[in-house]
């Protein structure tokens, strides 16, 4: 994979399903790492979360 175009000094924009592959991969690993903890605290009773 070369990180430059024919030019030599300008970066090629990369393709458009690598880029959708990098996006959709953001999306997952961000809800993943949302997702836990908003499962963990959807656990406690109300009256708990709210004392702390």
């Amino acid at each position: 994979m070369r990180a430059t175009g024919g030019d030599g000094d300008r970066a090629a924009p990369p393709s458009l399903p690598r880029l959708a592959i990098v996006v959709a991969g953001t999306v997952l690993v961000v809800g993943a790492l949302t997702a836990v903890p908003a499962r963990l605290g959807g656990r406690r009773p109300v009256t708990e979360a709210m004392r702390d």
